[in-house]
């Protein structure tokens, strides 16, 4: 049986994702941990969704993805250890299916080869999958891709399918702090505050 892309090799290849939320929502969190059925509140749907709710998080402290426009009220960020979050639970945010449609990313069979680590004749039959895929699809289509568009420099936002731990949030801090400098964040991640 042949692996699909992507799929299934191993845990994700960050140590630390982000996640932005209301500041009003901590203690709740703190408890709780991440609950897929708050999924929405704040940034709404995606366009093209995985089949069932999700936590869409960030490879970095101030997301590209997160409008503070969306919030009436201070939002944190939350810093989330990695280990323990079921890689099978992880989707591409949806702008990934932009870039596809614009032909910015996975657009010739060296391209999806390189991304799925698989040989060119296999890229080439994915591409054509890809190709042959119905937009209401694409998310299936392209989940294998997620640990690559996790690491691409137009990538780094995922939805992840599954609740989240309150063992797993590791650190918080206010999102106009990520804002100030969000490189500098992503190379000193430690300067997170430590939780309670």
């Amino acid at each position: 049986m042949h692996e699909k892309p992507g799929v299934a090799r191993g845990p994700v290849p960050v140590p630390f994702l982000y996640h932005a939320t209301r500041a009003s929502n901590l203690g709740a969190i703190l408890a709780e941990g991440l609950r897929v059925r708050h999924h929405g509140a704040v940034h709404g749907g995606m366009d093209l969704s995985p089949p069932k709710p999700a936590i869409y998080l960030s490879r970095k402290p101030a997301s590209d993805n997160l409008h503070a426009g969306l919030f009436t009220e201070p939002v944190v960020v939350l810093r989330i250890d990695t280990s323990g979050l079921d890689p099978d639970e992880m989707w591409p945010d949806d702008f990934i299916y932009g870039l596809w449609a614009e032909g910015e990313i996975l657009s010739s069979a060296a391209a999806v080869a390189k991304a799925a680590g698989v040989s060119r004749p296999e890229g080439e039959r994915i591409l054509e999958g890809l190709e042959a895929t119905e937009d209401a699809m694409l998310p299936l289509a392209l989940k294998p891709f997620w640990r690559w568009y996790l690491l691409h420099r137009k990538g780094g936002e995922l939805a992840h399918t599954a609740d989240i731990p309150p063992e797993a949030i590791l650190g918080v801090r206010h999102y106009g702090a990520a804002q100030e400098d969000p490189a500098l964040l992503v190379l000193q991640g430690d300067d997170m505050e430590p939780l309670p």
